[in-house]
């Protein structure tokens, strides 16, 4: 009898450990206290339990109900719901019951690498920005990576004690947004320093694609981020994905041409968005001034960035204007999150093309009807731009600016041919569309 409760006693610890950890209903830790949820759209929810096992999800007065499959995952579709804090997101099975606090409202996704990991207390956030942070409506979470810090794998209300470890522009651009719209938001920042984009992608859309070449800047081989990073929240229900990712692919710019796109193209249909806007932030000048430079791969990369704009509701913001010290992690991150914030919710249309055309010694670019206002700021002389004549030697000119154009000489060059602004690592220049800095450009046919 006494071995018979031995055997009985230790079968009983052997199942205890050796049961699969999901046995019991759990959800996606993406889905944990505090977690918010998208506002007017269909939500989904997902996790594990025991096979076969029958799942219910209810919130509010809605109730959605599915059976785990052979590996022990199920996931429903919740109705949209609306605006509001503090919700109760029940998930039962015959086993056990979870209960989570949820809020609702906008989500969303931001991606890329060191500039997007940035932490507060390494950018220019202001006294504002640092004042109240719990009643800034903002709810990040950072998906846990080696990287990502403390409160990585959690959904966290910024406050005093851990605002300085949060990523500054999630941050930032979350409180501008929840602001305008008087709605909570959340972030889930899925970010990598030090990584190219080739690790955002998975191996078999590279393989659809012209291949980038091996790259040693980048910190993480092929596919890596998708899977770590990505993939696991890419059925999460958000607003918009937000990208600021280059430096690692900095000399591969024609590569980028092709990687850049597919990979916006492949993150929409991987998460059933084929229009999901996807804001990305152009890099800024990097390394020292050079008066007169007549190759830039710096700039060369900006306009492999700006080719993935004529892809629809794919949004670029321009920060020439920012990194005053033009090192690779720039302080300055207040502006860029306040633009792209701007950015979210706007109608997307077509970019239009400059026109170019010489007129005697000089070039007249345009740059179509939309582009109001073309000024300098405290009516500056215009900076930055460079032109050319048939021997492609690029020098520094002149710009008589108007509403929609800019015409561009030198006496240098008195039968020019191309012409070009903002063309440098990281170029002196000075002129706007409005309140924003004019897109770095260049007419030269020969480089393409």
């Amino acid at each position: 009898m006494l071995e018979r409760l031995f055997a009985c006693f230790f079968l009983g610890i052997l199942l205890n450990v050796f049961s699969p950890a999901w046995a019991v209903v759990s959800l996606a830790p993406i889905f944990g206290d505090g977690a918010v949820l998208q506002r007017n759209a269909k939500v989904s929810i997902w996790g594990t339990a025991a096979i076969h096992e029958k799942v219910c999800v209810k919130i509010d007065k809605q109730s959605k109900s599915t059976v785990a499959n052979d590996k022990g995952l199920w996931s429903v579709v919740l109705d949209p719901l609306s605006v509001g804090d503090k919700r109760l997101l029940t998930v039962s099975s015959s086993a056990n019951a979870l209960v989570r606090h949820v809020v609702v409202g906008d989500v969303i996704l931001c991606s890329g690498q060191s500039n997007m990991n940035l932490s507060m207390i390494d950018s220019d956030c202001t006294e504002e920005e640092r004042q109240e942070p719990a009643k800034s409506g903002v709810s990040i979470f950072r998906v846990r990576d080696k990287d990502s810090g403390p409160y990585a794998g959690m959904w966290t209300v910024p406050v005093e004690s851990n605002l300085d470890s949060m990523p500054a522009i999630p941050f930032m651009l979350a409180r501008k947004l929840a602001k305008k719209t008087l709605v909570p938001t959340g972030v889930i920042c899925a970010a990598a320093s030090g990584a190219g984009i080739e690790s955002f992608l998975p191996p078999e859309t590279i393989a659809r694609t012209p291949c980038l070449a091996p790259n040693p800047a980048s910190r993480f081989p092929v596919g890596r981020n998708f899977k770590t990073l990505l993939e696991p929240n890419l059925g999460y229900s958000v607003c918009a994905f937000v990208w600021y990712q280059g430096e690692s692919n900095i000399r591969q710019a024609a590569a980028y041409r092709t990687m850049f796109p597919a990979f916006i193209t492949d993150l929409r249909k991987r998460m059933s968005a084929p229009k999901l806007p996807f804001y990305f932030v152009q890099l800024p000048g990097f390394g020292p001034y050079v008066s007169n430079p007549q190759s830039s791969q710096w700039a060369e990369f900006r306009e492999s960035q700006s080719v993935a704009t004529l892809l629809p509701n794919v949004f670029m913001t321009v920060s020439l204007d920012t990194a005053e010290d033009a090192t690779l992690h720039p302080r300055e991150k207040r502006i860029l999150a306040s633009r792209l914030a701007d950015n979210i919710g706007l109608k997307w249309s077509a970019p239009q093309k400059n026109i170019y055309s010489v007129r005697d010694d000089a070039i007249l670019v345009e740059f179509g009807e939309r582009a109001q206002n073309v000024h300098t700021d405290n009516q500056e002389d215009p900076r930055g731009f460079q032109i050319a004549g048939v021997n492609h030697v690029f020098y520094q000119a002149s710009a008589e600016l108007s509403d929609h154009s800019a015409l561009v000489k030198s006496a240098r060059v008195l039968h020019p041919v191309s012409v070009r602004y903002a063309w440098a690592d990281s170029p002196d220049c000075n002129v706007k569309l409005g309140d924003l800095p004019l897109p770095p450009f260049r007419a030269d046919a020969w480089a393409h």
